[in-house]
């Protein structure tokens, strides 16, 4: 939804807010909203950070608030992490327009 928002207004409303890093080979740059969002929609993999916590002899896994995903673009394979976080309130702010 964010994305096509976007496409929509010519690519006005996402801006360059940053929520994660994209590493194409040895190269990394901040990851936008609009690049979050076409990470997600092409990604080949997908994975959450999950944290297992052992106290008083129990087991917990959490989940921490960054996705981890990873794909290719022109034979070149990338991988990014999104921090969810920052995602989330970046789309609101963006879905929400001006104040």
């Amino acid at each position: 939804m964010l994305r096509m928002m976007d496409d929509k207004c010519d690519g006005k409303i996402l801006k360059n807010e940053v929520c994660g890093e994209l590493h194409i080979g040895a190269k990394s740059k901040p990851l936008s909203l609009r690049d979050a969002c076409n990470k997600i929609i092409h990604a080949k993999q997908l994975h959450f950070d999950v944290e297992v916590v052992d106290r008083f002899e129990v087991s917990r896994n959490f989940l921490n608030p960054f996705v981890y995903l990873y794909g290719e673009k022109g034979g070149a394979k990338w991988k990014c992490y999104i921090e969810v976080l920052k995602y989330i309130e970046g789309g609101h702010i963006a879905l929400s327009g001006p104040t």
